[in-house]
């Protein structure tokens, strides 16, 4: 019984990510608006790692068991019951899902990463290391004229 509920599940997360995903890569391709540009190659990348994601968990549908620091990874695929996979093809289905997961899960990582840079790229050229919001809110941290040491935000209250 379980197994036929995870075999559903997966069947239909399939159809789901296959669905949007095309509409994700359709809306970014066709209708990009000229702002949007630089995004355009980080969205086509997640559209396609979560597409090649969501086609290796339906095939291999891995179930992963952690006990007491061993981990067995079984699968539990549809086609595992009308076809003979070789241990050779099972080895290299869950390698290359495995390879997927972590390149999708730290791949977020660095596509945030670059879109802080390109969102921010004008206020770290100058070398301060701030933003602008952080130069517009806080007071500059010098000392006063007369030599008291006191802050820009002591002198106003």
């Amino acid at each position: 019984m379980l197994i036929q509920i995870h075999r559903l599940n997966a069947s239909i997360s399939l159809f789901l990510a296959l669905c949007l995903n095309a509409i994700l890569i359709l809306l970014v391709v066709k209708r990009s608006p000229k702002e949007m540009k630089v995004y355009k190659r980080i969205l086509l990348q997640t559209a396609l790692v979560d597409i090649a994601l969501s086609v290796l968990s339906f095939l291999s549908q891995d179930v992963g068991i952690s006990t007491n620091g061993w981990t067995l990874v079984l699968s539990v695929s549809q086609f595992s019951d009308y076809l003979s996979f070789s241990a050779q093809f099972g080895k290299l289905l869950i390698n290359s899902w495995l390879m997927v997961q972590f390149f999708s899960v730290f791949g977020l990582c660095v596509q945030f990463v670059y879109r802080f840079l390109v969102l921010n790229r004008r206020n770290w050229r100058d070398g301060t290391g701030q933003t602008e919001l952080a130069r517009r809110n806080w007071p500059e941290t010098e000392l006063a004229p007369d030599g008291t040491g006191q802050t820009e935000l002591a002198r106003r209250n």
